[in-house]
């Protein structure tokens, strides 16, 4: 016996085969029937719960779909911006009539699951929205589709070095504008948008010593040596909100752990999102520095909050 939510499903596939309609065309006529720019300009959505792998834990755990992870969208002068949408982020976006279309701008600020997990998700999405995006693999076809192909969406994205190089080789340049961060960079994102990068101390990398030969350098026991270092690409940030009537300025940690550094970029926000993913002693550093208790505004989970009055 077929179930009804069975036919139903069976029935609205049929219907699109009958109208050859594609992907895209599906996913370009459900963003129309609402308009981004009215109900969230000048918004913050924290479309983000847990980090690292904890949602997937807890909901094999308990066999359940109400632990999320996600990221956070920023809606300033009609631009969208995604900000380290890590996996549940294109999930949770959906659930406020969010789509790939409403994606301008992606930032990432360090190659963690948690912060990058549905980036191919926004790629291939937006490859669907696009039609057929042309496949090459040399510059000179390359430039001859990139003088032909026009793509209905471009996204622009502004990534750490190591986000860039694991994450990002094969995303198309007919759609996507990449752009790699260097710590301590001033960004104009948009018209009245601007990133002030903050370096941070968060992630660790680890390599196979190798000797003049390029071979593993191995330990007493047989075993490759390990050598850890931090990275030097990841980044917080200040964005600079501009319109005609005020300036605003919203701090994002980016689970870092505390420095002077982060907290001497972070001290003339108004906003502060303080992504910690646990409580440690640094953490105290925060408070007794009076960085929470004068700027940090609590956002809670898929809570939409007015920026902009």
């Amino acid at each position: 016996m077929v179930s009804a939510h069975c036919e139903i499903v069976s029935h609205t596939i049929d219907r699109h085969l009958k109208k050859k309609d594609t992907i895209g065309h599906l996913y370009s006529a459900l963003h129309k029937q609402y308009s981004t720019d009215k109900r969230y300009n000048g918004h913050l959505l924290m479309l983000k719960s847990m980090s690292s792998s904890s949602p997937l834990l807890y909901n094999s755990l308990l066999s359940s779909h109400i632990f999320t992870g996600g990221g956070i969208y920023l809606r300033w002068n009609n631009k969208g911006i995604a900000i380290d949408p890590g996996y549940g982020f294109i999930e949770n976006m959906y659930k406020h009539e969010l789509y790939i279309q409403d994606i301008d701008i992606v930032i990432v600020t360090h190659f963690h699951i948690d912060h990058t997990g549905d980036l191919p998700l926004i790629d291939d999405l937006n490859r669907n929205i696009n039609g057929r995006v042309p496949d090459f693999d040399s510059q000179d076809d390359l430039e001859y589709y990139g003088s032909v192909f026009k793509p209905k969406h471009n996204i622009t994205w502004y990534v750490d070095r190591d986000t860039r190089k694991y994450y990002m080789q094969n995303f198309s340049p007919l759609i996507n504008n990449i752009k790699t961060i260097d710590p301590s960079d001033d960004i104009p994102l948009e018209d009245g948008i601007i990133m002030h990068t903050i370096p941070t101390e968060h992630v660790m990398i680890s390599h196979i010593k190798r000797d003049e030969h390029n071979a593993p350098i191995l330990d007493e026991k047989g075993s490759p040596s390990i050598s850890v270092s931090p990275s030097d690409s990841t980044f917080g940030f200040r964005l600079e909100l501009t319109d005609d009537k005020e300036t605003i300025n919203i701090g994002y940690s980016s689970d870092a752990k505390y420095s002077d550094t982060l907290a001497d970029g972070l001290k003339d926000c108004e906003y502060l999102i303080a992504n910690i993913s646990g409580i440690y002693k640094t953490f105290s550093c925060f408070v007794q520095n009076g960085l929470i208790l004068d700027t940090l505004a609590v956002f809670s989970f898929s809570r939409r909050y007015r920026l902009h009055y």
